[in-house]
């Protein structure tokens, strides 16, 4: 009864935040790509084979799990959801084990109705395969008694290593804990050992390195001040089970079993300066562990310490009502958690318009530069070029050097966006030609370029056939401003 009922609450949250991310259109793009060309890339023209987002495990199920000629939006979403129905089952079955019928009601609970768990059970971007994989990494090592154990650490230490970039670690870290409470550590961790190095061996034949490239980006960008300053705006404004430091005290055993594991899911994102993703990506690993201390500690706890921590829990849910502070710190992390999702599905939303203007250029082989490069390629069928540098491997470079860093492989649309008026589109061309003025080969090579669709209207900032047409866009725009017509009002 308890689980069916979490199973409700959790399917009923994820519904409600039911989405599909640019960073999760990424990874759809990748799987297409593998399905229909066979390359071990983001596009065909690749040079360098390399991995995107979460590693190779999700793309991988995304192939083997789609219905269609190529993998889908809704059935990446289907199946995290179907990953996080599985954790939140194993969560439910392990506070039951460890403390009891009271220990499970509270972890099935509190992990059903956290905003991050329902958020990222349908993101697409392998989050909740990679919560589930480090999860059951920790469960099998607490309860390897036999070989049949020891062999499931080892196949999930291998998938939590091709899910999360920092895998390698989680599932280090999750196997030593675990394997520690059962009192079987040198047998589990050697397990684990096993499957990471089975996993790494593949992903170093496969692409050529024992790291995915979102690591080397990541690690390239240690900043543990704004690590900090995300960690404190994501606690604050999402709420990710505040009753499990509160219970914790009365939790025993359990405490010390699941520490390491949430500091380690924690110490990459702080370290490397925060996450991009949204609501607390980078926290929903943790989030099962968390769930299991606030149970253990409820089976233990005095009425009072309960209490708290029902009140605690129901804060949590503000979230999902549209409530929650603003905070002047954390960037993106510091606005509510509705303000940062209806941000992320606005992203895909304007990359699939920006792609349908791009289809005016054409097809083939063309290539455009931008920072959300899932859903504008997945749409277009373009080579897109991460401005960022992060999805694939690109020229050195600081990230500050944006699309600069790509002027060498000369693509078709160095930049585009969407613009509102006349003025508007001025000010951009304005900016486009102070850029322009620093590099004689980007002024008579690349100019403005209108397009506009039912959607909108765009500039482009386009590779000319000839220096001529180039250098004629700069100085004569062609776009009538009769043809500037306002954005369409946002669907309800």
């Amino acid at each position: 009864m308890t689980l069916a009922v979490a199973l409700v609450l959790w399917g009923a949250a994820a519904w409600t935040w039911w989405f599909v991310s640019d960073r999760g259109f990424v990874d759809l793009h990748f799987a297409r790509n593998w399905t229909e060309r066979a390359s071990l890339g983001l596009h065909a023209a690749d040079p360098i084979p390399s991995e995107v987002n979460a590693g190779l495990l999700w793309p991988v199920l995304l192939m083997v799990v789609q219905f269609g000629e190529t993998p889908s939006p809704i059935e990446a979403a289907a199946i995290g959801a179907m990953c996080s129905a599985w954790t939140l089952v194993g969560v439910t079955v392990a506070a039951n084990q460890v403390r009891g019928a009271v220990a499970a009601r509270w972890a099935a609970f509190v992990l059903a109705t956290s905003v991050p768990f329902a958020v990222w059970s349908t993101g697409g971007t392998g989050s909740a395969l990679a919560t589930l994989s480090v999860f059951l990494c920790w469960w099998f090592a607490a309860n390897a008694k036999d070989r049949v154990g020891l062999t499931g650490v080892a196949f999930a230490a291998a998938a939590a290593t091709l899910s999360r970039p920092d895998g390698l670690l989680q599932a280090t870290v999750a196997a030593a804990a675990g394997g520690a409470r059962a009192q079987s550590g040198t047998r589990a961790l050697g397990a684990a050992l096993t499957g990471i190095a089975v996993a790494t061996t593949l992903r170093t034949v496969l692409f050529g390195t024992p790291i995915p490239w979102s690591l080397h980006t990541n690690l390239q960008s240690i900043d543990p001040w704004s690590g900090f300053a995300w960690l404190s705006a994501t606690l604050l404004v999402c709420l990710p089970i505040p009753a499990a430091p509160m219970l914790s005290p009365w939790a025993g055993s359990v405490a010390k079993s699941v520490r390491w594991p949430i500091s380690a899911l924690l110490a990459f994102p702080v370290l490397t300066g925060g996450d991009s993703g949204v609501v607390g990506e980078a926290f929903v690993g943790a989030l099962p562990f968390l769930a299991l201390l606030a149970g253990a500690g409820a089976a233990g706890a005095p009425t009072w310490a309960r209490s708290a921590g029902v009140l605690a829990t129901a804060l949590a849910m503000l979230p999902h009502l549209g409530i929650g502070p603003t905070l002047p710190w954390g960037a993106e992390a510091g606005q509510p958690a509705a303000t940062q999702w209806r941000h992320a599905i606005n992203e895909v939303v304007g990359g699939r318009q920006e792609a349908i203007a791009l289809r005016q250029l054409g097809g083939g082989r063309q290539t455009v530069v931008s920072r959300r490069p899932g859903a504008l390629g997945y749409y277009s069928r373009w080579r897109v070029l991460d401005e960022t540098g992060r999805m694939t491997a690109s020229p050195a470079g600081d990230a500050a050097q944006g699309a600069r860093r790509y002027l060498a492989e000369r693509p078709t649309v160095l930049a585009i966006h969407r613009v509102t008026d006349a003025a508007d589109a001025d000010a951009l061309v304005d900016r486009w030609r102070e850029w322009a003025s620093a590099d004689a080969v980007l002024h008579t090579t690349w100019g403005p370029r209108l397009l506009t669709t039912e959607d909108g209207v765009f500039l482009a900032l386009y590779r000319w056939p000839s220096p001529e047409q180039a250098i004629a866009s700069w100085v004569s725009p062609t776009w009538p401003e009769p043809r500037l017509a306002p954005p369409p009002p946002p669907s309800p």
